[in-house]
């Protein structure tokens, strides 16, 4: 395994792909990037989201909270209220939470903070501990806002606002309260979730971190205790954030708060809106696969073209001139490399230089052979002028041998061999003899 990993790694081809890699490297790199901005600017803009959010849920209260003020305002005005009997004064509240859906309730309290009437008694009862007491109303002769309440019957959320009373001298004689219905609130935060992506979660906390609204489901939710403990502790610190948390179910999210004064909670209240990561960032991770199999596809192309462009255009060249080595290394001096049409020129030229160089070798070696041919051919030539009795032998003996090579099938091309070891031979022989 090992020889062939360092045959491949040290193979041509592989140092081209390995090229084209470097190549496109920049192009996957770039795409990362632009993956990371585009998640922060992703997580910029669910920020400016949720301010905006933020600011339609605050102008949405302060529209609850002045209409609120402003009929409770004209109802202490009115004649029925100021010198009718209490029990005209319930019937006008029930006609009046019945004209008005977002109000549970009205009551008439009087100076000592007793219910008078109200539109809808519970058990006759005197007293409502959720009604803003009356000595505050008293001291700041201005509407007042009670805190968060659930209904124990129906578990929906409400608050009380206490408007005051005053007398002609001057004093708070006593209160007009209403219950405001939260679930209306729930409605106009369900038209703003819906612009929100469809897996996106709108919750409102206070700052002990009971949930107020949630859309969805906010029955399940609503008055209990906000779940997410590292958006409670970004929130103890921070007025506004966004940062990506495992949430309670198990699945990576994306929490965008922001912290906004309520007129309705009498305290400020924390908006976060949640999505699970693989939505919130869906259309940016959709964009980024699709230019990674772009970029994939395409490097796939181009190292497969990169390879085959190679075999007609340079690896051809390049095993001519290995095979033709190999042949002249073994002897073969008439080996010769061919080039191709579509061969580059610096291919050629080498191809031509090779081709040159195994032509010299060759020439050189026939002058070789031509002269040691020239040499036996003047020793045996000496021999024989010294020797009358072997004059001629040499002859006969050569021609002897090259008719034998015929007969046996010697090429032709080892004829020249034959004659220089019969020629070679024969001077031995004759230089032998005594």
């Amino acid at each position: 395994m090992i020889p062939f990993a360092k045959k491949l790694i040290s193979s041509f081809k592989f140092r081209i792909f390995l090229f084209v890699l470097a190549a496109i490297m920049p192009a996957f790199l770039l795409s990362f990037l632009q993956l990371h901005y585009e998640r922060n600017r992703e997580l910029s803009e669910m920020r400016y989201t949720t301010h905006q959010i933020v600011e339609l849920i605050a102008q949405q209260e302060s529209d609850v909270f002045d209409g609120t003020r402003q009929l409770l305002e004209a109802v202490a005005a009115m004649p029925e209220i100021r010198n009718a009997a209490y029990k005209e004064i319930a019937i006008y509240l029930r006609k009046l939470a019945s004209a008005f859906h977002r109000y549970r309730n009205f009551f008439l309290l009087d100076a000592k903070g007793t219910i008078l009437a109200n539109a809808f008694p519970a058990d006759d009862a005197k007293t409502d501990d959720k009604i803003p007491a009356l000595a505050e109303i008293a001291a700041s002769k201005s509407p007042v806002m009670s805190g968060f309440h659930i209904d124990p019957d129906d578990h929906s959320p409400s608050v009380y606002f206490g408007y005051p009373l005053i007398d002609r001298s001057g004093y708070v004689s006593g209160a007009l309260a209403a219950v405001i219905d939260l679930s209306y609130l729930n409605v106009f935060e369900q038209a703003i979730r819906s612009k929100l992506q469809p897996e996106a979660v709108l919750t409102k906390i206070d700052r002990e971190g009971i949930v107020l609204i949630r859309e969805p489901d906010p029955e399940a939710y609503i008055g209990k205790k906000y779940q997410e403990q590292a958006v409670l502790m970004q929130i103890g610190t921070q007025q506004d954030g966004v940062l990506l948390q495992t949430d309670t179910q198990g699945q990576k999210s994306v929490f965008a708060f922001s912290r906004m004064p309520s007129k309705i909670y009498a305290s400020d209240i924390y908006v976060i809106v949640s999505i699970p990561e693989h939505s919130a960032f869906a259309g940016i991770n959709q964009r980024f696969y699709r230019e990674l199999l772009i970029l994939g596809i395409g490097m796939i192309l181009i190292s497969l073209l990169t390879m085959l462009s190679l075999d007609p255009f340079l690896m051809h060249d390049v095993q001519e001139l290995i095979a033709a080595a190999k042949k002249m290394q073994k002897g073969d001096l008439t080996a010769r490399a061919r080039h191709f049409k579509y061969s580059s020129i610096e291919l050629q030229q080498l191809v031509r230089a090779f081709n040159t160089m195994a032509d010299s070798m060759q020439k050189s070696q026939q002058q070789l052979l031509d002269s040691y041919e020239a040499t036996l051919e003047g020793w045996v030539r000496i021999l024989d002028i010294r020797d009358n009795e072997t004059s001629g032998h040499s002859k006969r003996v050569t021609d002897l041998a090259l008719q034998f090579a015929r007969e046996a099938h010697v090429k032709e091309d080892e004829m020249p061999n034959i004659r220089r070891g019969a020629l070679s031979r024969s001077a031995v022989q004759i230089r032998q003899r005594p």
